[in-house]
């Protein structure tokens, strides 16, 4: 870890539509992925899902489970 001062800001991820307009059609991104893009993402955009093919549920849950991911592994590395 750096000597000086430094805070680790964890990801932020958004449960999106994507390529689709059915019920399976949310994916997982990386919030600043697709900064400035409206709901359905292409799938021609730069942007590509973590996790894509899911209801809006699983979505909900596979964002909160990057997001605690990223945390433990932030406190991780602040233990040693």
């Amino acid at each position: 870890m750096p000597s000086y001062n430094y805070r680790y800001k964890p990801n932020k991820y958004r449960a999106i539509k994507y390529a689709g307009d059915d019920q399976y059609s949310w994916a997982v991104f990386l919030s600043e992925d697709i900064k400035g893009l409206r709901s359905p993402i292409s799938e021609y955009t730069r942007a590509k899902p973590f996790y894509s093919g899911l209801n809006r549920s699983q979505a909900t849950y596979y964002k909160n489970f990057l997001m605690r991911a990223d945390k433990k592994a932030d406190r991780e590395d602040e233990a040693e």
